[in-house]
């Protein structure tokens, strides 16, 4: 039985928004970490205001281990700010649980979340003295106190730096593991879906285009918007000339390619490849020169014009020179997109 269910949610907006949600469902094992990505807009942040009772839907229900939720099942964190600076470090982390929970108690929990989230001796200091990582710590250890069954991280942690934003969710999601917490979050930032999650869901014009684990959306995406969202790619309208079971044999401007995957006899579909997985090599059937080079730290990113309408997109670790010509292979790990 699934431990998150959603079902059918409809959610119409203002005729002039564009942010609507069009029949989503999906279900979550307990435990699971999964990542929203998809455009501004899209309501994604509207999904989860559903999910945590904060909004209802036009139709369909959210269901927690085949019940409707209720607010002490969930612990909501969004980009605003909710702590309150009136009150020392310790009564905030206390003002996250019930007012029925004995004061001892309450004191003995949220010491537990002091040590769990590196706030310690910051009990009883005022929230002006801590830094800003210091308050992000504090608003973690007021939504963990209750122990929630269910997480939604709506992008709590903007206000950061990379760095420190990295080390904070690296510092949640152990929590968040050890103790089976299911965990959604909504970010705009494609490695952090993919780093952080067991599956990743694109949402977008209001419906879900795929929902998957991370290697698949980035290397079995369902349509060019998926494939495109999924990082740096290259599209090469091809004809299928035939399909031989999961092999089809497709041709486009750089010659014939056997690639594995589903197409629909003699139409037009995309044989696409990462950048990364363009290899320089004599025998390569695409040949151009490099118009522009681009530093990422770790990798060059080259566009190497062929003659063709789109450059190729090459990934590599090697320093070429802006002209050079190279013969590139288009056939490493490749796939299939309709078009």
């Amino acid at each position: 039985m699934s431990y998150l269910k959603v079902v059918d949610i409809y959610k119409n907006f203002d005729v002039k928004a564009m942010a609507q949600l069009k029949g989503i469902s999906f279900s979550l094992n307990r435990g699971e970490v999964i990542s929203i990505i998809g455009p501004s807009g899209t309501g994604k942040s509207t999904l989860l205001n559903i999910i945590s009772n904060d909004s209802s839907p036009d139709q369909g229900n959210v269901e927690l281990e085949g019940k409707r939720i209720e607010n002490d099942d969930i612990a909501y964190l969004k980009s605003s700010f909710d702590l309150d600076f009136k009150l020392d470090v310790i009564s905030n982390i206390i003002s996250g649980l019930s007012s029925d929970v004995p004061h001892p108690d309450a004191i003995d929990m949220a010491r537990d979340m002091i040590e769990v989230f590196g706030l310690e001796y910051k009990d009883n200091k005022s929230l002006d003295q801590l830094s800003a990582g210091q308050l992000q710590r504090v608003r973690l250890a007021k939504a963990m106190i209750k122990m929630p069954s269910l997480i939604l991280l709506d992008e709590p942690f903007t206000n950061l730096d990379e760095f420190l934003k990295k080390e904070i969710l690296s510092e949640l999601l152990e929590f968040i593991r050890e103790k089976q917490i299911t965990t959604i979050l909504v970010t705009h930032h494609l490695q952090e879906a993919f780093s952080l999650s067991d599956r990743v869901m694109i949402l977008a014009h209001g419906k879900v285009l795929q929902f998957d684990t991370p290697e698949r959306i980035y290397q079995s995406p369902v349509d060019v918007f998926s494939a495109r969202f999924g990082g740096d790619i290259n599209l090469i309208a091809s004809n299928v000339l035939k399909i031989d079971g999961e092999n089809v044999v497709v041709k486009g401007p750089y010659g014939e390619f056997t690639i594995r995957g589903h197409a629909d006899s003699k139409k037009f579909i995309y044989h696409a490849i990462r950048p990364e997985n363009v290899l320089v090599s004599d025998k390569g059937s695409a040949r151009g020169k490099i118009v522009k080079r681009t530093f990422f730290g770790e990798y060059y990113l080259y566009a190497v014009n062929t003659g063709e309408k789109n450059p190729v997109l090459l990934k590599s670790n090697e320093k070429y020179d802006i002209g050079s010509s190279l013969s590139l292979d288009l056939s490493n790990r490749s796939f299939l997109i309709p078009i």
